[in-house]
C-alpha cells in the first residue's frame, strides 16, 4: 500500500474515485478489500500507518543529516572557495579562496555583480561560465565565514572560514 501512495489523503482520494466509478480495491497479496466496511477500515488504518512510517523515516534522516552538518561534515558539494576532504569536512582552497576574496573586495567597493562575473571569467582558467547569479550565490553563502546552511538553519563554526562573520554580514 505504501508503494501506491504517500499519504492518507491520496489513499482517500483514490478510494473515493473508485467508488464514483463503482469500483473497489482488492489486493492479490494483502488482505485489502474495500467492498465492505471492515475492509475499508483496515485499508485506512494500514494507509495511516504507512504514512506515519514514511514521515518517521523522513524525520530520522533529517535528524541524522542535521547531526552530520552540526559536526562540520559537509552534505553535498563543497562551495567554490573550499575543498571537501575525505571525511567530508571543508577546508579553504588557497587559489579559489584568493579569487573569492577578490570578489568580496570588489563587491565592497561597489563594483556591479555582472562586472565581477566578467572579471572572474577573465581570470578563471576553466571552461566555467561566470554569471551574476553565480557570484551572488558565492557571496551569500555563510560557508565564507565558517558556517553551514542546512535547510533553513545556519549552523555556526562548522569549518574554517575565509572571512570574519562581521565582514560576511556586511
Amino acid at each position: 500500500l505504501d508503494r501506491i501512495m504517500r499519504s492518507i489523503g491520496e489513499l482517500d482520494k483514490m478510494l473515493k474515485e473508485f467508488e464514483e466509478h463503482n469500483c473497489s480495491f482488492k489486493s492479490a497479496t494483502e488482505p485489502f478489500d474495500t467492498t465492505n466496511a471492515t475492509g475499508k477500515l483496515f485499508i485506512y488504518l494500514v494507509g495511516a500507518l504507512a504514512q506515519w512510517e514514511i514521515e518517521l523515516n523522513s524525520e530520522r534522516i533529517k535528524m541524522a543529516l542535521n547531526e552530520k552538518v552540526s559536526k562540520g561534515e559537509r552534505i553535498g558539494m563543497a562551495p567554490y572557495p573550499f575543498d571537501q576532504l575525505e571525511d567530508n569536512t571543508l577546508v579553504p582552497n588557497p587559489e579559489r579562496a584568493k579569487k573569492t576574496l577578490m570578489m568580496i573586495d570588489k563587491y565592497e567597493k561597489g563594483v556591479a555583480i555582472q562586472d565581477i562575473a566578467d572579471f572572474m571569467q577573465s581570470i578563471e582558467e576553466t571552461n566555467k561560465t561566470w554569471r551574476a547569479t553565480t557570484i551572488l550565490r558565492i557571496l551569500r553563502n555563510p560557508a565564507l565565514c565558517g558556517d553551514s546552511k542546512w535547510n533553513d538553519d545556519i549552523i555556526k563554526n562548522t569549518h574554517e572560514g575565509i572571512i570574519s562573520r562581521d565582514r560576511y554580514k556586511r
